[in-house]
């Protein structure tokens, strides 16, 4: 049995990119006092990480349906 899949090291190096950009531009729209933009880039981030791990979820349940997996995306 695999411990880790391709899916999840796809899972885990978009979510990692997205986080530090998310973390990046969320630091320079509060130095600059952008607040609503703020709150555009937090519904932005939850939807992408959203639609990722819904994506690379389905793929991985439909090349290896093993009833744990899912909690190892969360982990990841």
């Amino acid at each position: 049995m695999k411990s880790i899949t391709t899916y999840q090291i796809g899972f885990a190096a978009i979510a990692i990119g997205i986080t530090i950009l998310f973390r990046y531009l969320l630091t320079f729209f509060l130095n600059q006092q952008q607040y609503a933009l703020t709150w555009i880039l937090a519904t932005l981030y939850f939807v992408s990480m959203f639609s990722t791990g819904w994506y690379f979820g389905k793929k991985a349940n439909q090349s290896l349906p093993i009833a744990s997996l899912t909690f190892r995306f969360h982990f990841y």
